[in-house]
């Protein structure tokens, strides 16, 4: 594993090289204020460090190590749905962003896409995790590890709001508010320690998760804040225009998943197989009818569609009773 990691490394920067014809050159002149910034990353990075690490340290200090071993995986497992498919979505949003920093109207405009994407994407792939946890881990991970499941479901709620903040993060980035984002990550660490400390100072591995989740949705909504102090030409209204869609096709994945009554005697690949297709089929069909009742306004569902090369399709679907 070690190998293989150190081998993709030196191949990325080979590729680098191969697909880029800049070439580096070792210089001082814009150390200055190369350091200037980058402290600020560093200050910010080991915050968040710390805000991400500490439910860790504490899970640790008050259990045995089977139940840290089961919150350490159960935080891997519920970070793959939003992480792995918004990771690539996060890598473009700061260069994006950076063009258009100067164009409040087109700032506008790719935050707002940004966030409907992330909803689009987000709010079902872990709202989903959590609903299928209880078929999800004694299938793949075995039935030793029910111990993880409410830990699943508590964490895979929690990066929901990592997830939608990822664009008000670059976008501060782009603005050049990395001190004010390095702050942010230290008070969410302090309040992390406070909550787990003070507030619940005994509390066991499902507490310290669902502090994790307080203290993230907390975050998300200060992100928000300050992306519209920094941003007098976005408003409230413009971000609720843009996820009120995912979250009402996202509440009738849930109820519907909760109305479905599968037979006790399905084999369990069989029972994860059908929850999983019947929450995809029913949040598609909840979007797209949204969509659809707004006159299919251009946004994360057109550009999603778009990006897929299925647009024209669920166009020429959705409109065909129309013609009829």
């Amino acid at each position: 594993m070690i190998i293989g990691s150190l081998s993709s490394r030196l191949v990325s920067v080979w590729l680098s090289y191969i697909l880029h014809d800049f070439r580096p050159r070792f210089s001082l002149q814009r150390l200055s204020h190369l350091w200037s910034f980058s402290q600020w990353i560093l200050v910010r990075n080991l915050g968040n460090y710390g805000a991400t690490q500490t439910d860790k340290l504490l899970v640790g200090r008050r259990h045995e190590a089977s139940v840290l071993g089961a919150y350490s995986l159960a935080d891997e497992i519920s970070a793959m749905p939003t992480g792995e498919i918004l990771m690539p979505i996060g890598r473009v949003l700061f260069p994006a962003f950076v063009r258009v920093v100067d164009k409040p109207d087109e700032l506008r405009r790719a935050f707002c896409l940004a966030l409907g994407v992330q909803a689009l994407i987000a709010l079902p792939a872990g709202i989903g995790l959590a609903m299928v946890a209880h078929s999800a881990v004694p299938l793949l991970l075995g039935s030793q590890w029910t111990v993880a499941i409410p830990l699943v479901q508590l964490l895979a709620l929690m990066n929901i709001p990592l997830a939608m903040s990822h664009s008000s993060g670059y976008l501060l980035l782009a603005l050049g508010k990395i001190r004010l984002q390095a702050i942010l990550a230290w008070i969410q660490f302090a309040l992390m320690l406070c909550l787990a400390l003070l507030v619940f100072p005994t509390g066991g591995a499902e507490i310290i998760a669902g502090i994790r989740l307080a203290v993230s949705l907390i975050a998300m909504i200060v992100l928000l804040v300050l992306v519209i102090h920094s941003v007098p030409i976005l408003k409230w209204r413009d971000m609720i225009a843009h996820a009120w869609r995912p979250i009402l096709a996202s509440g009738a994945m849930v109820g519907c998943l909760f109305a479905l009554n599968l037979p006790t005697n399905w084999p369990m690949p069989l029972q994860l197989l059908t929850e999983i297709s019947f929450g995809i089929t029913v949040y598609c069909i909840v979007i797209l009818s949204l969509w659809r009742a707004c006159a299919c306004p251009g946004g994360a569902e057109n550009y999603l569609l778009s990006t897929l090369g299925i647009d024209k399709f669920v166009m020429r679907f959705l409109f065909f009773s129309d013609r009829h």
